[in-house]
């Protein structure tokens, strides 16, 4: 007869019979157990985004749109045939600007994405994600390098008003100097962090700092005194009146609108926390708000800006024709040196994400590491830059250029590669609720690509014959 095992191996055996048991159940649980845990785990790895209600959005985008642009658009404007011609461009370039908003809008909502990049990859595929990447990363690097300028335009400004016998005349005293050390100490540190939420009031303080100066050019417009130039007779003396149209001039505004009206990188992501975005017109309402809010401004600047210095008498930087002798001068440059501080690592935090995605293997093992060495070389490298660089139009300029491809060319081809697929045009024709016809929307998509190629070009032919001009002259 079998000799029975003792107690001890048996109770082992039962333990682990029970825990293979438990662990099949597990393995191989009910399937209505299993809809509704996968239901619970999703609920619980997905965070709830935020809902943002029609103000919120509306802040958001103006905040995101007006920016640098701010400060060269007097000076563009003033170089562009006068304020009648310029605004009249302005106008019909924020006509497309809204047009590419709403296609931009539909897109996404087909797409499912949060960003630029997803929505151009469902449509266009790798390759245009890839050159969309790329944009980002220059254009981000190349908005890094212009705030660094109006930095030490400010502190030019400042230090060479109130300390001008010494201000660049001693190495301890140098305006160079001044903008690495504000660049190592304050920027970088900011540039390092893994999340930039901890910036969110720097958009709210962004926006106080945008109405400030607009309201100090009106106040300062009141106030002007005797040593300015006449502007009123300026503008309508026989060298430039106020109602010719230069069309050779003209086009030298195009790239400093479309630099001072890219808000696509900001929208998609913005738009995917809107609340009832099913309300295709209540989206539309946002959209044209925002932007006739930025429109406003842009025109209320660059209207004051040149009737107070006149057109051949405005700076490219419209902050250095102030004296900061006046304290509500003074504390406008000082918001905007705070102001650029808290905004430059949110560029920063663009760029980076592109070269992060470059490096995989790295950024799972050293993380930190990484964004060190991403952080360190794009803050100490556009600091330098900034310094070679003159002032900040080169700069826009070039940014301009490149941010057709945002506003105009991505656009487009997300619509035009829609309509090649039935189902996809299908889904794009309940987007766009007031444009149906297969052939009108292929009429839009070829006109947004061929216009933001042909103002890509016309924008690098400027570049090129102003910097042959520069170089003449020196």
């Amino acid at each position: 007869m079998e000799t029975p095992p003792p107690p001890q191996i048996v109770d082992e055996r039962t333990y682990l019979l029970r825990k293979n048991s438990a662990r099949s159940n597990r393995l191989e649980p009910n399937p209505i157990n299993v809809e509704v845990t996968d239901d619970y785990d999703q609920r619980e790895s997905t965070p709830q985004q935020s809902q943002l209600g029609y103000f919120a959005v509306i802040f958001l985008t103006v905040n995101a749109t007006l920016g640098a642009g701010l400060l060269n658009i007097p000076y563009a404007f003033a170089q562009s045939g006068g304020l009648f011609p310029s605004i009249c461009a302005q106008m019909v370039h924020v006509l497309l600007v809204v047009a590419s908003l709403l296609i931009l809008t539909g897109c996404s909502n087909i797409s499912k994405s949060d960003s630029l990049q997803g929505v151009v990859t469902h449509f266009c595929g790798r390759f245009w994600r890839l050159v969309c990447s790329l944009s980002i990363f220059l254009y981000s690097y190349g908005a890094c390098v212009t705030y660094v300028i109006i930095i030490g335009d400010q502190l030019t400004k400042i230090f060479g008003t109130f300390y001008p016998s010494v201000y660049n005349q001693h190495w301890y005293f140098d305006g160079d100097l001044f903008i690495i050390l504000i660049c190592i100490f304050t920027i970088l540190p900011l540039c390092c962090s893994k999340h930039i939420s901890f910036l969110k009031f720097a958009s709210f303080f962004g926006f106080l700092c945008t109405l400030y100066l607009t309201i100090l050019i009106f106040v300062e417009f009141l106030k002007i005194d005797d040593h300015y130039d006449n502007s009123t007779v300026h503008l309508l003396s026989s060298d430039q009146p106020i109602g010719s149209i230069d069309w050779s001039k003209i086009f030298n505004v195009i790239p400093v609108l479309t630099f001072s009206y890219q808000c696509q990188l900001s929208w998609v992501p913005t738009y995917a926390q809107i609340e009832k975005r099913d309300n295709y017109f209540r989206i539309s309402v946002m959209i044209l708000v925002s932007l006739l809010i930025c429109f406003l401004s842009y025109t209320w600047t660059a209207v004051f800006g040149i009737l107070s210095f006149g057109s051949n008498g405005i700076e490219k930087d419209i902050m250095q024709n102030y004296d900061p002798k006046d304290p509500f001068v003074l504390f406008a440059m000082i918001l905007l040196i705070v102001k650029t501080i808290v905004v430059y690592p949110v560029l920063l935090f663009c760029g980076r994400i592109v070269i992060e995605e470059l490096m995989p293997y790295l950024n799972s093992r050293q993380p930190f590491l990484l964004r060190v060495i991403i952080a360190t070389i794009w803050v100490l490298s556009s600091c330098t830059l900034a310094i070679l660089v003159p002032n900040i139009a080169v700069v826009i300029n070039y940014l301009g250029s490149l941010a057709n491809l945002f506003v105009f060319i991505l656009p487009g081809l997300c619509l035009y590669y829609s309509i090649l697929d039935d189902e996809q045009l299908a889904l794009m024709q309940k987007e766009l609720w007031l444009i149906r016809n297969r052939t009108t929307l292929l009429c839009i998509s070829i006109i947004f690509v061929a216009y933001g190629i042909f103002i890509l070009v016309i924008s690098i032919a400027q570049i090129a014959i102003q910097q042959t001009r520069n170089i003449s002259h020196n």
